[in-house]
């Protein structure tokens, strides 16, 4: 009796949604350009958000307000105001979608 590995399968990936690409190159030229340049100024942005994170939210800022002479429940109510911004989103995308 002899056995043998079984045949091993291949799931094909889902086709693109319609209109879509499936692969960059897929796209004309014109269109290819634009979603690279697209692609450098989103990696761009998102390198600078996070330098001001850092900034802003990080052990630069604790050991500012420290220099500045802050007690710690100063500091504790200035770290706190990114969580306590994030209360306030849902208002603000309800706000932004009534008046665009």
């Amino acid at each position: 009796m002899s056995h043998s590995a079984p045949e091993p399968t291949t799931v094909a990936a889902p086709p693109p949604p319609p209109g879509a690409a499936a692969r960059l190159g897929d796209l004309d030229p014109v269109t290819r350009t634009a979603v690279r340049r697209t692609m450098r100024l989103s990696v761009f942005e998102g390198s600078l958000t996070q330098v001001f994170l850092n900034w802003t939210a990080g052990s630069v800022l604790i050991g500012f307000m420290l220099h500045l002479g802050a007690s710690p429940a100063e500091i504790a109510l200035v770290g706190s105001v990114p969580l306590l911004s994030q209360i306030a989103s849902p208002a603000a995308a309800y706000l932004a979608a009534a008046f665009g």
